[in-house]
């Protein structure tokens, strides 16, 4: 993939085209006010006027400190070719803006390394891209016959007005700091971009607002790929962004303590084949049927810990196609489609999360490829009815040897927990209060096997408050049920094991339990197993049942029956 597109007669002329990959209310800069009215770095050459700053970048050495006297109208792209070159302001509010009637890509083209722009204003309104370009391309690796070696390149406490394109560009630019600015979009395609080897960069403390949505559903206010080992913390993005911070082939990178403001159609944040990623103690709020607070895709071991999910969302927190993500810590103000999500999400762990929900479709939900899932010492509150009669406040689906334990679960979810399609997991010491319909469904919805639920242990789970009864078992070969309270369930009914079922071990019976059990062959022999139920609680057979009809619960991810 072409990641700058750089003709010959563009660089005679000065001009350079960037190629990116294929695909609200302004706010206070992060940064201190004094040091972005100030210019304490002193000047070598003090530059007033465009041909200046031109004869000044002609004839600079390295180390060179030039200063920009006065916001300077430029008629042509400004390049910087000369190593560890400072722009940097003289006066407060110095900087670039286009000549009118000029023709300007880029208004500073850094190729060389360690170049830094430093508190200047950078107005990219009348560019046909974008403020700022950084390019690291020392082998021409696209073929277009021009080189850039701006490695280290640094962009710090400058107000940058983004153009149509983006904000700021950094191709290939490895050790890159963006650090203390604020940018203002009107509409660009993506914000601050950075791309193709960008190995150990940062970005940090910026502000970068959208007063009108952008353009590109694959980018984003901050759109970070291709490197390792880089920091995004501690910035604020708001506005219709599409993406407000997407990120794509990291490794080992953190972001961490940034502020997420986004407004429908927007998403917050976006992963996608990334490893290693820490996603920590981020806040993430959307407004106007925002659609996804945090999204990770094809990425293993993510780290997802201590982040704020707040306002409106359609999704609070989607996972497909990860492996061993960690879910821990977090508060979460669930989305109109649930509080959790995930498809093919094996080995993740969910745990010490409290999840708040006004009528979510359904609550903890991880399904298609479950194999040693565990959803532990969560909190998941909903405060009004969810919506699906098949789904609950964790619903998990399609595995084996998972753990649900140690969970409150709180309000009127249709079931406490909704299961389906499991063997030889785990479902203990769980509270479950007040459910519509039952605090434990197994199956249930819709089953992809000719027996549900196999070798499962349900034990000391305390369920109360139920609608129809405290555990329902249906499909289900093997199963043990050992010292669970359902004594505080509609009808006094702790259990109903229906048909069909076999071989299930139900001890400490203290109430009702209704077996109408069409006994499944468990074991292969050609015979019916019946259950086996002990305690001193009434069994009763024969007892027609009929369980609420299941609704179509799906919805944009596919949800599972």
């Amino acid at each position: 993939m072409r990641v700058v597109c750089l003709t010959a007669a563009l660089v005679a002329a000065g001009f350079f085209v960037a190629c990116r990959e294929p695909t609200a209310d302004p706010v206070r800069p992060l940064f201190s006010t004094d040091a972005a009215l100030s210019c304490p770095t002193p000047a070598a050459v003090i530059v007033a006027d465009e041909a200046s700053l031109r004869a000044a970048l002609s004839s600079a050495t390295e180390g060179e400190v030039i200063g920009l006297d006065g916001l300077l109208p430029v008629t042509a792209d400004v390049s910087v070719a000369v190593a560890n070159i400072t722009l940097t302001c003289a006066t407060p509010g110095a900087g670039l803006l286009v000549a009118p009637g000029a023709t300007v890509t880029f208004l500073v083209n850094v190729l060389a390394p360690s170049v830094t722009v430093d508190r200047l204003r950078l107005d990219g309104t009348g560019t046909s891209e974008g403020p700022y370009l950084a390019l690291n391309d020392p082998t021409d690796s696209d073929g277009d016959g021009v080189t850039g070696f701006a490695a280290h390149a640094r962009l710090t406490s400058s107000t940058v007005v983004c153009g149509p394109g983006e904000c700021a560009f950094f191709a290939g630019t490895p050790g890159a700091v963006v650090a203390d600015n604020h940018f203002e979009s009107a509409g660009s395609a993506t914000g601050v971009q950075m791309q193709t080897g960008i190995d150990g960069s940062r970005v940090e403390r910026n502000t970068i607002v959208a007063t009108a949505p952008s353009t590109s559903p694959t980018l984003g206010g901050l759109r970070v790929r291709d490197g390792s080992n880089v920091v995004v913390t501690n910035n604020v993005v708001r506005g219709p962004w599409i993406n407000a911070l997407a990120a794509r082939n990291l490794t080992g990178a953190t972001i961490a303590g940034n502020r997420v403001e986004t407004v429908g159609p927007a998403a917050g944040v976006l992963l996608q084949s990334v490893d290693g990623v820490r996603v920590e103690h981020n806040t993430l709020i959307g407004a106007g049927g925002a659609v996804g607070a945090l999204e990770v895709d094809a990425s293993p071991r993510v780290l997802i810990s201590g982040n704020a999910v707040a306002g409106s969302w359609v999704d609070a927190i989607v996972l497909l196609n990860t492996t061993d993500a960690q879910v821990v810590d977090n508060v979460v103000t669930c989305g109109s489609d649930e509080c959790l999500f995930g498809s093919g999400a094996r080995g993740t762990l969910v745990a010490n999360n409290r999840f708040t929900s006004g009528g979510s479709g359904t609550g903890v939900q991880l399904q298609s490829g479950t194999n040693g899932v565990r959803v532990e010492n969560n909190e998941i509150v909903a405060t009004a009815p969810s919506a699906g009669v098949n789904l609950g406040g964790i619903r998990v689906r399609d595995g084996a040897n998972v753990v649900i334990a140690g969970n409150i679960i709180r309000g009127p979810w249709q079931n406490g927990l909704a299961l389906a399609d499991l063997a030889d997991s785990r479902v203990e010491r769980n509270t479950l209060d007040g459910a519509l319909l039952y605090g434990i469904r197994a199956r249930s919805g819709g089953s992809l096997l000719p027996v549900s639920m196999t070798r499962n242990v349900f034990r000391n789970n305390r369920i109360a408050g139920a609608g129809s009864a405290g555990i329902f078992l249906t499909t289900a070969c093997r199963n043990e049920l050992l010292g669970n309270n359902v004594q505080s369930n509609t009808g006094n009914f702790g259990a109903i094991l229906d048909v069909p079922t076999g071989g299930n071990v139900f001890v400490g019976n203290a109430n009702v339990v209704i077996d109408d059990a069409l006994p499944l062959d468990c074991d292969g022999d050609g015979v019916g197993d019946p259950n086996v139920i002990t305690g001193v609680g009434r069994v009763l057979r024969g007892v027609p049942f009929n369980s609420p009809a299941g609704g179509a619960d799906e919805s944009a991810h596919g949800r599972s029956l």
